[in-house]
């Protein structure tokens, strides 16, 4: 009784079927590929942080300033150059409006100092 079930099974054509299937998606070479696909890098953005480009230090290359405001205690401040970190600082703070942000050289020593403004 075993046998003849096994047998059943074996010999439907739905098992058939499945076995040719296996058998040619493993022989037919993946010449069909169109597109490829390459992972450069992964950057996330929401909408409380801010971009800004100003030349920092002064060498006609703009550097990165990110305004992280997701955070309710603080604020990151984080300067980058070529996707590299430069510098990262913690405020404790938050300004009211990205709009109250200033940089320019106010102590005259030749390099763009940032400001808020609340």
């Amino acid at each position: 009784m075993i046998k003849e079930r096994f047998k059943e099974y074996v010999t439907h054509p739905v098992f058939i079927s499945l076995i040719i299937w296996a058998i040619l998606i493993l022989l037919i070479p993946p010449v069909f590929l169109k597109y490829r696909i390459k992972h450069i890098r992964d950057e996330y953005t929401t909408e409380n942080t801010w971009n800004l480009f100003l030349d920092y230090d002064n060498d006609r290359l703009s550097e990165k300033v990110s305004f992280d405001l997701n955070d309710v205690e603080q604020t990151k401040i984080i300067f980058s150059k070529n996707n590299k970190i430069l510098n990262q600082y913690d405020l404790k703070f938050q300004p009211t409006d990205i709009n109250s942000v200033f940089a320019g050289d106010y102590n005259k020593d030749g390099y763009t100092d940032a400001m808020f403004i609340q």
